[in-house]
């Protein structure tokens, strides 16, 4: 919850703005410290796996011992295939049993993997780093191949490797030269598999940059589809969907026919250890040195120690996709943060900005769109920023907020470096409302409160509400307080989201308020309503306010006048129609203009 007051951390000589962290690499060992946390189920996963894969060593032996049964006690055989029969229906319980307790793990890992992603986008610094939300979604998806492999295919190719073991020396028992020629052809035919796996990595790679221009489209088309329609955008935007996903499709085939080619060459060694069996067999047989039960146990026992080396074909492709999410977990991880201390300085109902030699670029290395200001601001009151479009108005005001922090020069809040304070702390202090509000999806009473307070503080709640105008069409809603807003506000007016907006600004109950056209979809009338109300409100705290509304500028304690990115003056409404001739022009051009009778 946000709290009156704003954290500093102490001096610190790093970057101002980002946390200091060490390059950490997220791969499998720090899989394998989370699943410690899970270390009994791990256990229990090992125990059970065992019991399953014991019927798979005994079948041969009681295979054999059949088979064979003169050189056999009945009796021994008869117990031997009593307790086979025992473990192959025990079987199935186990498998089930197991595969609960791995689809539990799979998702604790999963879970733990989405948290760590949702927490690190949060603290991610977007100047110069912007994520898109098809980026979110993309890096998301790809996580989820962690827990499969990990939970999933892993643990089942683990056991079978010692099941093969176990196997290979059943083999020797039985005759050295076929398990030794088995296991040659088996390891053979897994180092040519393993060749083929720079190959599948490229595809797998290539499978996501696939994929995540899918979900691009369809993320502009999620949050733009009125945009869309109202431009004819239709065909243009189902032509490149339509693209991207035959693109997907595609290289979801070549990544198939790459697991599929190694599947292959798996089988025919497979194959080939049989027929290698049989034919030394044979002789073996004639010469006394094999019985036809030692035969099928050995083809059995072939099958249980190629199991891994098969395995592997399929295991490659989800293990290079678990590898690809983990190595872009890193790279994502690693990216700068807003710093995280821990230091605290509280303010108390003031908040004074000073600017020196502030200068800044679109997008931190575009064409300069605030150069060389130098201001010290009020403490608090109403501060209007007027100026044309390109003059810096919202680049000033992502800066004061903390937004934009690629800039150069110096921004001191209350005397300290405003890079040097901690970024969530700052925003508790702050609310901003722009002209296209963020409203989430959440009932109308959750989206002005959440954050802000643990439960609805109904009285303060109604003083927001009344504040901003809103009451009466909030009453008007079938459930009240408790209508849903659809993602966007997509169910209100322009109007009626900015009243909202703003009434969550005002229950926010800020140190500093910023304000970016926020009556822009207000008649004028409302307009100025709801920016008296702003102006009594700025008497105990600091509120900047951009608009095109000159009259708003009349009731501002300074007006600070912006031009091609310098302050080109600051100062009252009468001051400036008394000594700047550019103000006292955009005065009468706006006067003149809404003195203009409405065309019927």
């Amino acid at each position: 919850m946000c709290t009156r007051g704003i954290a500093r951390r102490p001096f610190c000589s790093t970057y101002p703005g980002q946390a200091l962290h060490m390059q950490k690499n997220y791969g499998w060992m720090w899989v394998f410290k989370m699943l410690k946390a899970r270390r009994v189920q791990i256990l229990g996963v090992f125990a059970l796996s065992v019991l399953e894969f014991i019927p798979t060593l005994l079948l041969p032996l009681f295979t054999s011992a059949a088979i064979d049964g003169h050189s056999y006690d009945w009796i021994g055989i008869y117990a031997l295939g009593g307790i086979t029969l025992t473990a192959l229906l025990l079987a199935p319980i186990v498998s089930q049993k197991n595969i609960a307790l791995t689809t539990g793990l799979g998702k604790f890992l999963e879970l733990r993997v989405q948290k760590k992603l949702f927490i690190q986008i949060l603290k991610h610094d977007t100047d110069g780093h912007e994520m898109s939300s098809a980026d979110i979604l993309n890096i998301s998806e790809k996580a989820k191949a962690i827990g499969n492999f990990s939970m999933g295919a892993a643990p089942g190719f683990l056991l079978s490797v010692v099941v093969s073991f176990a196997s290979f020396i059943l083999m020797i028992y039985y005759d050295v030269l076929i398990a030794l020629t088995v296991a040659a052809i088996s390891t053979i035919a897994s180092f040519t598999v393993m060749k083929q796996r720079s190959k599948i990595v490229d595809e797998v790679t290539r499978l996501y940059a696939k994929k995540a221009m899918g979900q691009k489209i369809l993320s502009h088309l999620s949050y733009s589809l009125k945009k869309i329609k109202a431009q004819a955008l239709e065909t243009h935007f189902y032509n490149q969907w339509s693209s991207a996903v035959t693109a997907y499709a595609t290289a979801n085939v070549l990544v198939s026919v790459r697991a599929n080619h190694a599947n292959i060459t798996m089988q025919l060694a497979s194959r080939l250890s049989i027929f290698i069996i049989v034919i030394i067999g044979i002789f073996q047989v004639e010469s006394g040195g094999l019985t036809v039960g030692d035969i099928v146990a050995l083809t059995i026992l072939a099958t249980n120690l190629s199991s891994p080396f098969v395995a592997v074909s399929g295991l490659n492709r989800q293990f290079q996709e678990a590898n690809v999410a983990l190595k872009d977990l890193t790279v994502l991880f690693n990216t700068p943060r807003h710093i995280t201390n821990r230091g605290r300085l509280i303010i108390e109902g003031q908040a004074h900005f000073e600017l020196n030699d502030l200068a800044a670029r679109y997008g931190g290395l575009g064409s300069t769109v605030i150069e060389g200001l130098n201001f010290s601001f009020p403490p608090k009151g109403v501060i209007v920023i007027l100026g044309k479009n390109g003059s810096g108005k919202s680049t000033l005001l992502n800066i004061l907020q903390g937004i934009k922090r690629d800039y150069t020069g110096d921004v001191l809040l209350n005397g300290h470096d405003l890079k040097v304070y901690h970024a969530g702390k700052l925003n508790c202090a702050i609310s901003k409302v722009d002209q296209d509000p963020f409203l989430f999806s959440d009932t109308i009473e959750g989206y002005i409160t959440a954050g802000i307070t643990a439960s609805p503080d109904i009285d303060r709640l109604d003083e927001a509400l009344s504040f901003s105008d809103a009451t009466e069409f909030v009453a008007s809603q079938a459930m009240g307080l408790q209508e849903p807003l659809r993602e966007g506000g997509a169910n209100f007016s322009g109007g009626q989201r900015q009243r909202l907006a703003i009434a969550r600004a005002v229950y926010k109950n800020p140190e500093i308020v910023f304000f970016d056209e926020p009556t822009s979809s207000l008649d004028v009338d409302a307009a100025l309503a709801l920016e008296r109300n702003i102006a009594g409100w700025a008497k105990d705290r600091l509120v900047f306010l951009v608009t095109h509304n000159l009259y708003s500028a009349k009731i501002a304690d300074l007006i600070v006048l912006l031009d091609e990115g310098k302050i080109l003056a600051h100062g009252t409404h009468d001051e400036l129609t008394k000594t700047t001739p550019h103000y006292v022009r955009l005065w009468e051009t706006f006067t003149r203009e809404e003195a203009r009778p409405n065309p019927k």
